[in-house]
């Protein structure tokens, strides 16, 4: 349903394929930014329905959805859905009479979770997420299974990733001399902070330092196009944009964690506790959450004098790759 949730599925797809030699079927809701991501991946998944601005077009477009994954999903015949918690597809599974097996690492987001997991037979996350939080979707005397791994579903595109300066060079930027912004999710259910915040913090860094911004929606180009920021427009897999940045200041959190776990200082404006970000960061990774504008630009600050810095030590060998479990799930070993 989003492009970190595409960058997940196309890689545990990839590791199933060929650790199990399994046949894979990815789908994913249709968006421009879902489309660009895409092209890249090789065009693996399929699109199927779109998403919704208020609660009506939600509602209708999850409708529209379950009708068009039905038709797909029952001639594909598939054993397992494995997917994030996605009320359209967990339904379609369910009434299909297939097992679900469900990733999160978003507890915030009550109403998806709420639709979902009490349908889903398996609920896989990070051992980082206080296991209170998702107790509540939890269906006393259902049969959920969960299993957790230490870990961020990150390491899944960001291990053995090798940067390449001229993916960079060619937008202008020079590596170490700019700043690597993006937008937050405004249009999720769960998400209602707005954007002046995260908008001042852009201006206030465009005015010192060479800025990137890469967008979330189509609407972000038209909502930061007044400030002096290099807008990347076409498609691009942002590995090599964070990791020659001076820093990463995101609205969420999934480009946080890719530039933690590759060593650079991220910043992230949301204004709850997340609990993988807290994990990466008791680790040592160097990744900083800020729930104002004052707050984040003392951290800024901190990189621009040098006392935050980079991280050179790999990420290999303290983490738990996220498709252990799943891998684990489907050869029937738990």
């Amino acid at each position: 349903m989003t492009p970190k949730q595409l960058l997940l599925f196309n890689s545990l797809s990839s590791y199933i394929e060929k650790t199990l030699g399994a046949k894979t079927l990815v789908t994913a809701r249709d968006t421009g930014e879902m489309r660009r991501l895409n092209s890249i991946l090789g065009e693996k998944a399929k699109f199927v329905g779109t998403y919704g601005k208020n609660k009506k077009e939600k509602l209708t477009a999850e409708a529209e959805r379950i009708i068009e994954l039905a038709e797909l999903v029952d001639s594909f015949s598939p054993d397992y859905l494995v997917s994030y918690p996605s009320p359209s597809a967990v339904r379609v599974a369910f009434g299909l009479g297939i097992k679900t097996v469900i990733y999160s690492d978003t507890p915030h987001a009550f109403h998806v979770h709420a639709l979902t997991i009490p349908l889903s037979d398996y609920f896989i996350f990070s051992s980082f997420i206080d296991k209170i939080k998702f107790e509540r979707f939890i269906t006393k005397g259902g049969w959920t299974r969960i299993f957790r791994y230490k870990g961020v579903e990150e390491l899944a595109w960001v291990e053995g990733f090798i940067p390449n300066e001229e993916k960079v060079r060619k937008y202008g930027l020079e590596p170490y001399k700019y700043f690597l912004v993006r937008p937050p999710e405004i249009f999720a259910s769960y998400y209602g902070w707005g954007t002046e915040g995260f908008k001042r913090i852009v201006k206030k860094l465009s005015e010192n330092s060479k800025v990137a911004l890469i967008p979330r929606y189509d609407d972000d180009a038209l909502r930061y196009n007044d400030l002096n920021v290099e807008i990347i427009s076409e498609p691009v897999l942002g590995l090599d944009l964070e990791y020659y940045s001076i820093a990463t200041v995101s609205g969420g959190g999934t480009m946080s964690r890719e530039a933690a776990l590759l060593g650079v200082p991220s910043v992230t404006l949301f204004p709850l506790k997340i609990d993988v970000d807290a994990g990466l960061r008791s680790l040592g990774f160097p990744i900083y959450r800020a729930t104002s504008y004052e707050e984040a630009m003392k951290i800024i600050s901190g990189i621009l004098t040098g006392s935050i810095k980079r991280v050179s030590e790999s990420a290999a060998g303290k983490l738990e790759h996220p498709a252990i479990p799943l891998q684990k799930i489907l050869e029937g070993d738990i």
